[in-house]
């Protein structure tokens, strides 16, 4: 269940952040680039955020 909500917001996430990412940015190239690079910095930092901490108990 808790990786279905992951997805779900990362989904959700990627839509919204594309939504308005083509509304505030002018269309070239450059700017593409640096959206898609923004986009996948973000999904990384999301799916960290639910991933918690693990507990390592080797010693």
């Amino acid at each position: 269940m808790k990786s279905t909500i992951k997805y779900l917001t990362v989904l959700v996430w990627a839509v919204l952040f594309l939504y308005t990412y083509s509304l505030i940015m002018p269309k070239n190239a450059p700017n593409l680039i640096i959206g898609i690079l923004l986009l996948i910095v973000s999904i990384l930092f999301i799916m960290r955020l639910f991933e918690g901490k693990k507990k390592d108990h080797s010693y």
